[in-house]
């Protein structure tokens, strides 16, 4: 399984998201609502065995956010519902993370005035365009299937890759993207 936001493993399959039916929606919901359930369970025995304040802090607000999900999930009565909320978290998770990668190159290029490197500061400015643009691409999605191609699209860019822009560095995407399950609609091959 692939790493989520804050190096969770990923929450769910998009392409099985994608290709859900009216059929088959309760057992890809009642998976999804499985694992973020087997997540929280970790958390909160990661929680039970910290005696750091910010530690306890960041799992709280992370049971929180995926107990939250887990009912938006849990309350979806079609398909469609399914893929909207799945759809509006991977947006939301995306921008968010884009936003914190801007921030912390924002910030080294802050941090680098006054210095004669300037390939360096060109670079920086350059991944701060690109990465603005993304997240406008990102914000600009309508359906999943734009979003996954989207961030798909993305392969090409330093720090990018099919399974979005969170999968390098520290922030990891919140979405898995590999094997489709047999609960699927139809049996399509990876990209």
């Amino acid at each position: 399984m692939g790493q989520g936001s804050c190096g969770l493993p990923g929450l769910f399959n998009l392409n099985q998201v994608e290709n859900v039916t009216d059929d088959n929606y309760t057992d890809v919901q009642t998976e999804i609502v499985d694992s973020i359930g087997n997540i929280t369970e970790m958390l909160n025995s990661q929680l039970e065995n910290t005696t750091d304040e910010n530690k306890t802090e960041m799992l709280n607000e992370q049971i929180t956010e995926l107990e939250t999900l887990s009912g938006e999930i849990s309350a979806a009565s079609s398909a469609e519902e399914l893929q909207n909320v799945i759809f509006t978290h991977a947006q939301t998770q995306a921008v968010d993370v884009l936003e914190m990668k801007i921030e912390h190159l924002e910030e080294m290029q802050n941090n680098m005035v006054g210095t004669t490197d300037e390939n360096l500061s060109e670079n920086l400015s350059s991944r701060v365009t690109e990465l603005n643009t993304l997240k406008e691409e990102v914000n600009g999605a309508e359906s999943l299937e734009d979003l996954m191609e989207i961030l798909s699209s993305s392969e090409g860019m330093p720090g990018m890759g099919f399974r979005g822009p969170m999968q390098h560095g520290d922030f990891d995407c919140p979405i898995n993207p590999g094997k489709m399950s047999e609960n699927s609609a139809d049996n399509s091959t990876e990209a």
